[in-house]
């Protein structure tokens, strides 16, 4: 039976290793059996602080046969030095507790990835009179063997054409027969949008719209279909007065019916760590046309820039987090009503659209202040945990 998974506390990695691993340090080398269906912390045993010990720590992870494990490190605050050379965090996507063909990381940075079996090795290893930190979130995957995401039809306008963008949906206020949010297909039962979306909101009020394109009207499609909700998840670290992990899972009651107006994004597994700087994405949704007009009933696009966080940061009263990512265009923006809906990159070598941003919030619409999202790439490994028996595409 399928279901989304409330993730109700994560699971530090606390086994200790001596019967597998030559330890090197007792207190700091762990091992974990990953499973379907969790989301798991790992971190310097000191976090949020730093580590002042200069004895080395190591993480092994084994998640079951036929799957991969996703990891995302969204906080390493390590000494910088070139190749890394002296302080690093190490991730073995083989799984080799030696790290004998690892990625090294160090300075302040992030990063996503992915195995290439079901084992992972990370090693914190300090440098004399050096400090350091990092977090990371691991979880397991089904790994689908086709591809079919992140189909496009190819059509001309800006508003967009008739089912143009077939990931594109919209939750529906079932009491108020209105659509309040945007959404992105990810699979036949789930799709995504943003937390600040359901607050106050229950399950059985809610509809996942997909296949429309005028939502006051069911003439100019054959695609349209109105989906009851039968569950949902909010990021629990969610926060409502910052907007940070403003990411959520809606679970429908019935199959969506994939075709050539309705169908699946690509998440960007193969690009977790581009930062996708100065790339052009579109903006969707169904929200006002400007911050004192009227909503629109046909799906617009914006195409917008992603600016550094920097900038960002620069330009917005709001301290911007690495898991967030944001737009700008001149005279272009999301508005009201576009929270939740996707910013769409188009992968120019595969032709697919990869789903990179959640619309979260800006200052007003359109005006000179870029427009927060909120960063796929760092919500990768949670996304799986709560659909562990989806199939996910990596290539």
């Amino acid at each position: 039976m399928y279901g989304l998974k409330r993730l109700v506390s994560t699971i530090l990695l606390l086994i200790h290793t001596e019967s597998l691993l030559a330890v090197l340090d007792p207190e700091c080398d762990f091992a974990q059996q990953v499973v379907l269906g969790q989301e798991y912390y790992i971190y310097n045993p000191e976090y949020p602080n730093n580590r002042t010990s200069q004895k080395s720590c190591r993480w092994v992870g084994q998640s079951p046969p036929g799957t991969v494990i996703v990891i995302s490190c969204n906080d390493v605050s390590i000494p910088d030095s070139r190749d890394c050379q002296n302080y690093k965090l190490s991730f073995a996507p083989n799984g080799d507790p030696n790290f004998l063909d690892s990625a090294d990381y160090c300075g302040s940075t992030t990063f996503t990835s992915y195995t290439e079996e079901n084992s992972v090795a990370i090693g914190l290893f300090p440098s004399s009179g050096s400090q350091g930190r990092f977090l990371c979130t691991l979880a397991a995957m089904q790994v689908s063997s086709s591809c079919n995401c992140g189909l496009k039809r190819q059509v001309g306008g800006h508003e967009t054409g008739v089912n143009e963008f077939p990931p594109m949906a919209a939750l529906m206020d079932v009491a108020k027969n209105d659509s309040f949010c945007g959404a992105t297909i990810i699979s036949e039962r789930y799709a995504l949008t943003a937390s600040h979306c359901l607050l106050r909101q229950t399950a059985d009020n809610l509809e996942l719209v997909v296949g429309d394109h005028d939502l006051s009207t069911d003439q100019e499609t054959n695609f349209s279909d109105r989906i009851p909700i039968i569950d949902f998840v909010q990021h629990p670290l969610y926060n409502i007065n910052t907007q940070e992990n403003d990411i959520a899972v809606v679970a429908t009651s019935r199959r969506i019916l994939f075709n050539s107006a309705v169908g699946p994004v690509c998440l960007p597994f193969k690009y977790n760590s581009y930062n996708f700087l100065w790339e052009m994405v579109a903006a969707l949704g169904w929200g006002f046309t400007d911050f004192s007009g009227n909503k629109a009933n046909t799906l617009q696009e914006a195409d917008l820039y992603i600016v550094s966080n920097q900038d960002c940061d620069n330009a917005l009263p709001e301290n911007i987090q690495t898991t967030q990512i944001c737009t700008y265009a001149d005279g272009r923006d999301a508005c009201i009503s576009d929270s939740g809906g996707p910013l769409l990159w188009h992968d120019d070598y595969s032709g697919k659209l990869e789903l990179v941003g959640i619309i979260s919030f800006g200052l007003a619409c359109a005006t000179d202040k870029p427009g927060v999202n909120t960063r796929v790439t760092a919500f990768l490994p949670w996304i799986v945990s709560v659909t562990s028996d989806n199939l996910y595409c990596i290539q």
